[in-house]
């Protein structure tokens, strides 16, 4: 994965909605295994790592908002808030990146893009 580039990279039109399910959860299996450009490529490698990561993060706040009610119910309630704001910023941070691709640019979403580039060589 490259970081900040200079100018926007050239977007086809059949590419576009390519762009956009990169960034749709297990959508971004398509345009990973279908598309044959690098730039939607390096989207849906992105896209598919967000996915990864969101999924992990929420499974373990389920758990430990199970653990926490089992102990202070009051702490449940504040974990359940925590889970939906994870929830809501990774859905800001899912339409930025559509967003950004969608003008040509590579935006390297901060621990998703460095994960991305680890597990996609």
């Amino acid at each position: 994965m490259s970081d900040l580039q200079s100018s926007p990279e050239p977007v086809h039109s059949e590419d576009k909605v390519m762009l956009v399910l990169s960034y749709l959860g297990l959508f971004s299996l398509i345009p990973f295994f279908i598309t044959k450009s690098e730039y939607v490529k390096w989207h849906a490698k992105q896209g598919l790592t967000l996915c990864i990561v969101a999924v992990v993060v929420s499974i373990a706040l389920a758990i430990l908002t199970a653990v926490l009610a089992s102990i202070v119910g009051a702490l449940a309630s504040v974990m359940s808030l925590v889970s939906g704001l994870f929830s809501l910023g990774v859905l800001v941070v899912a339409v930025l990146a559509i967003i950004k691709a969608l003008g040509g640019i590579r935006w390297p979403i901060p621990v998703v893009a460095g994960l991305a580039q680890k597990l996609f060589k």
